[in-house]
Formats: structure tokens, C-alpha cells, sequence
């Protein structure tokens, strides 16, 4: 049964208001305008969505003329997950909608979302009302995804019992890009919030975005999945905001993030939008409890929100005195303001590393300083640099936008990239492979990256091996990147490697038997 309140009551009025004569609206509007400045009035409508199951609707809001993004016709694909063998079960209408953002009393930082998409676990409708509830559920009683299932079931938050997703909403289509680069603006909100300190969610639900196969929706100083067990009140829980008096249903959200994605090669590429309820037993109805949802302003070429932009810093002379200015941009909320929030290092680094420092250039930029310290090669030195912009929202203070970039130090490369809230970025020094498959999310190049760091740089000749790669292989990259022929060429020759790489003892078996056959022909001839 809908829910029944005073404020829902209002904003429905409010919605009534807005289908009258101009006449009546217009200085309604001017008023309620001014008693939200004035008085911090709390009945207005935040949001308002308008259900949708037509994929190439949804994906044409998210992707507009002049974002530098375009859609490749005929490849748009919106389902609601697959069932047991994997057939794809047709999406339900109230599972996602197209949405409008008037206040940033929805919690939702009207500087950078102020309509687009929301797909969720249960009836997107339900996003606007006032939050009077704290267990909203909605079975769309979809399937499951196999890729976000994947995703929740690997790396160091891994659950002991694999977990298993239902009511997904799930939305792909190939596009190109303008730059090479890929940038979305998105909010992740869910009724499963608030969490318990151990951190132990049953009903952990996840969502991606997924280019060329690789998940870009990440928490930027962890590499983790945007999830409810990710991102929470006691786990970087500076991206996050409880619901306390926001006008919208979801009883916690995160701050407006960024995913992005750098020097894509030219070409479609293949983007999947997914979400599901999760949980951790196999009781497909208990994990349809509580929604889910994501809102995405927009796929860009360029940023549109609030975004760090510079991608790796340079190699410096160890000992030296290291300058560089980090840029950012997206926001007209000048000037910007700096500061490291997290400076890691390897528990082996005995000595006492020399501390950065970064100030505001008054502007866009931030100015980093440090003495850059000598170390091991299996050694490194993270550091986490946030910036906050001065956008403010009716004359007072706001939720300013916020941007994450995690930079790792090593001796001598110094690599990273802009995570702009919480994206991955950089290319692992894997040069000539990514200018060849066109982008390091390439599951060719994430082979190779692994070989290099489990086995290469664990021995002396493999790491005086990377170094000189290091050295040498970045113009040739380079060359190769601008030459379609030259890459095709690459990519021939690298893809033994790469099986070889991945299959050591069927390639080992496959060497032994070339070995023998080319033997009993020298001695037959």
C-alpha cells in the first residue's frame, strides 16, 4: 500500500500546482522560492521521477547532444537480469524512470544532478517521497546478474558465503567517445542503510558500471565496489549521508561521485548499467527486502561535475624537491581548496618519509610539494589528495562538491590518476598493451599487468626488466596508439604472450609437444 504522510500530501499538491495556468503557478512559485531561502522550509518536492521500460528513452537521457558521447544505433539493451540459465527476463515499467532534481533537500547535490536516470531494486516512483519509513520494499521479482555477482564475490571484502543478487534492472549499449575518456556522475542510495559496526550487511546491494567488460564504479582509495558494506556511516564514511531530514525515501545515500575512465581507443565501446538486491544466503525473497537505487546525471566526454583531472605525475630525480600542480574541474565554484587525506606506505619502510604538502593556487589548481624519498622497488607510498570547491545553494552553505585522487609513489615511476569520487584510473605501465587492445581496462592487458606484478617484480632480473620497459616502451606506445594497422599488428603478436600468460601448463604441454614433433622430423630427415 502507498505510503500516507503530510509531506507526501504537499508535494502531491505541489505536483497538482504545476499542471495549472501560469497565472496561478508562477507566483507560487516565487514564494515558496523565497520561503526556502528564508525559513529553510521543508515541504517542498525534491524529486520527482517518471517511470520508464523503454531502453533507448533511458539511454538517450543519459547520453545528450553535445556530452562529446554517442550512442551506437541498434545496440541499446534494457532487461531485468537473467534467470537460472541465463536467459534475460524482461524488465518491469516501475523498476526505473527518468528524474528531475529541483532542491538540494533531496540530499542530492543540485550543482551536479539535477535530472537524468534512476534505476533501482524496486519502484523508482517511491524515490520521491519524504523518507517516513525506514523499510520501503518493492519486489520486481527480476533475475540476477552474473557480473555484479562476480564483482560482490571477489577481492578482500569478499563474503565467506557467496552472495547472490535478484531484482536487478540492467541497462547496455555500445558508444563512442570524442577525447578517448568516459565520465559519470552518479548518487548510490538504499533503504538497507544504516549498517552495523561489524560491517557484516547481509543484504550487501551492489551496482555497476561497466566498460568493456570492467566494473569503473569504485571506491577511489580502495578500489572496491560501490556497496552498502563499501559505503556507510563507519566505512569511508565521508562520502556518505544518513537521511535524517532529506525529502527523499532512501535512508542513506552517497555524496555525488565520479567514475571515469581515460584514453579509450577509438571505436565503440560497450557499456552495461546494473543493480541488484543482494544477499548473502540464498533466499531470493528476503533479499528483495528493502530497496536500491542509482541516479546518474549523465555520461560525458568531459566533466561535468566536480573532478580531479590530472592523470599521473611525472618522474622526478629522487632527493629532489618535487612540484606539480594537480588540476581539477567540472565546478565554476572557484577557488578550489586542497589537502592530502591519506598518506600510506609500505609496512616494510622503515625510514622516515618526508610528509607532502598541497595549497591552492587561488584558482583550479592545487600545488604539491615533497622531498621524494628513495625506496625499494616492491616498496610504495600512497597518498590521497581531496578537493573541495565553493559552491554554495541560496546564499548559504551547501554540500560542496568534493573530488578524491589517489596518486601511488614508487621508485623511480611515480603512477596513479584522478579518481574523481571514487573512479579508477591510470594505465598499471602497461604502455605498449593498452595503445594496442585500446583501453587498460582490457582483460588482455589486467593478464599481463598480473604477470608483472606476480612474478616479474619479485626477482631482481624481472624488475631490472620492468625498469627498462619503463624506460623505453612510452614513445613507442605512443606511436602505436596512432596507427590502426600497427596496433592490429600488436595485438597478433602479443596474444600468444598473453595465452601463454594465462594458461602456463597448456602452453608448457602445447611447447613440449612442438618440441618432440620438430625432434622426430630432424631425425626422420
Amino acid at each position: 500500500m502507498r505510503k500516507i504522510g503530510v509531506n507526501y500530501l504537499l508535494f502531491k499538491f505541489l505536483k497538482f500546482m504545476q499542471g495549472q495556468s501560469r497565472k496561478i503557478l508562477m507566483p507560487m512559485l516565487l514564494l515558496f522560492g523565497l520561503m526556502l531561502c528564508a525559513n529553510n522550509v521543508l515541504a517542498q518536492l525534491a524529486i520527482e521521477v517518471y517511470p520508464e521500460d523503454n531502453g533507448n528513452l533511458l539511454a538517450d537521457t543519459i547520453v545528450t547532444p553535445g556530452s562529446g558521447i554517442a550512442i551506437v544505433p541498434g545496440t541499446v539493451n534494457y532487461y531485468g537480469g537473467v534467470d537460472d540459465l541465463g536467459v534475460e527476463i524482461s524488465p518491469v515499467l516501475e523498476a526505473s524512470g527518468t528524474f528531475l532534481n529541483y532542491f538540494s533537500s533531496s540530499g542530492i547535490d543540485t550543482s551536479c544532478i539535477w535530472d537524468g536516470i534512476i534505476m533501482s531494486t524496486g519502484n523508482a516512483d517511491w524515490a520521491e517521497w519524504p523518507n517516513i519509513t525506514p523499510a520501503t520494499t518493492w519486489g520486481n521479482f527480476t533475475g540476477r546478474d552474473n557480473d555484479l555477482e562476480n564483482l560482490i564475490n571477489s577481492g578482500p571484502s569478499a563474503p565467506e558465503i557467496p552472495a547472490v543478487t535478484t531484482d536487478a534492472a540492467v541497462l547496455e549499449f555500445d558508444f563512442t567517445t570524442d577525447t578517448g575518456d568516459l565520465y559519470i556522475h552518479y548518487v548510490f542510495a538504499s533503504e538497507e542503510y544504516p549498517v552495523s559496526p561489524s560491517l557484516d550487511e547481509q543484504y550487501n546491494d551492489v551496482f555497476g558500471f561497466f566498460v568493456d567488460g570492467e566494473n569503473i564504479a569504485v571506491v577511489c582509495n580502495t578500489g572496491e565496489p560501490v556497496t552498502i558494506n563499501n559505503i556507510n556511516q563507519f566505512k569511508n564514511s565521508d562520502l556518505f549521508k544518513e537521511n535524517i531530514n532529506f525529502l527523499i525515501e532512501y535512508d542513506g545515500l552517497t555524496e555525488v561521485m565520479t567514475a571515469c575512465v581515460y584514453d579509450l581507443a577509438p571505436g565503440p565501446h560497450h557499456i552495461k548499467i546494473a543493480i541488484a538486491d543482494v544477499s548473502m544466503m540464498d533466499d531470493q525473497d528476503k533479499a528483495r527486502q528493502f530497496d536500491s537505487a542509482v541516479f546518474i546525471r549523465s555520461l560525458s566526454a568531459v566533466p561535468e561535475a566536480l573532478t580531479i583531472t590530472t592523470r599521473a605525475l611525472p618522474d622526478q630525480v629522487v632527493g629532489s624537491l618535487y612540484t606539480q600542480l594537480i588540476e581539477a574541474d567540472g565546478s565554476d565554484g572557484y577557488p578550489y581548496d586542497w589537502d592530502l587525506t591519506i598518506v600510506e606506505q609500505s609496512p616494510s619502510i622503515t625510514q622516515s618519509i618526508p610528509v607532502p604538502t598541497i595549497t591552492s593556487d587561488g584558482h583550479k589548481g592545487g600545488e604539491l610539494q615533497w622531498m621524494l624519498p628513495a625506496i625499494e622497488l616492491d616498496e610504495f607510498i600512497k597518498i590521497e589528495i581531496r578537493v573541495t570547491d565553493s559552491t554554495d545553494y541560496c546564499g548559504h552553505d551547501c554540500d560542496n562538491q568534493v573530488a578524491y585522487a589517489t596518486f601511488i609513489y614508487r621508485d623511480p615511476p611515480v603512477g596513479g590518476g584522478s579518481d574523481g569520487d571514487g573512479a579508477s584510473a591510470g594505465g598499471g605501465g602497461c604502455f605498449i598493451a593498452t595503445a594496442a587492445y585500446g583501453s587498460y581496462l582490457a582483460p588482455e592487458v589486467n593478464i599481463l599487468k598480473d604477470f608483472r606484478d606476480s612474478f616479474l617484480l619479485t626477482n631482481s632480473v624481472g624488475t631490472s626488466l620492468v625498469q627498462l620497459y619503463y624506460r623505453t616502451s612510452p614513445p613507442i606506445a605512443d606511436y602505436i596508439r596512432q596507427h590502426e594497422t600497427l596496433r592490429s599488428t600488436v595485438r597478433v603478436l602479443l596474444t600468444p604472450v598473453v595465452y601463454s600468460v594465462k594458461y602456463p601448463g597448456a602452453s608448457l604441454l602445447l611447447m613440449s609437444f612442438a618440441i618432440a614433433f620438430v625432434s622426430v622430423r630432424n631425425r626422420r630427415s
